[in-house]
């Protein structure tokens, strides 16, 4: 929880200097360029890492009844449907015909 907050206390101080962050791979882009100063550099510079982390994309999860090969029960959205996260199986629904449900760490235990 320390790592979000110091996130969005570098957020705030960045939106607070007029500029706008975002992540591509392992560079964090500023913009706009007109805005970007040395103390601008500086934050971005030193918090680098906590920024990656914070605004890196995240795969969406899903929670189901069970893998059908190895009764695994938390699944990652892929292209084409769901894929197990044990085994790697893709399935095109999971979770019956409710659908997927919201993963959560929580939800796993």
């Amino acid at each position: 929880m320390g790592q979000t907050m110091r996130a969005q206390e570098v957020l705030t101080r960045l939106a607070e200097l007029g500029v706008k962050v975002k992540v591509d791979g392992g560079y964090v882009l500023v913009a706009p360029a007109e805005n970007v100063t040395p103390e601008v550099r500086a934050v971005v510079m030193e918090n680098k890492e906590i920024l990656i982390e914070a605004l890196r994309v995240r795969p969406q999860k899903g929670l189901g009844f069970g893998c059908s090969r190895c009764g695994h029960r938390i699944y990652t959205r892929v292209m084409d449907g769901w894929q197990c996260d044990r085994c790697r199986m893709v399935f095109e629904v999971i979770g019956g015909s409710r659908g997927a449900l919201p993963w959560s760490e929580n939800a796993a235990r």
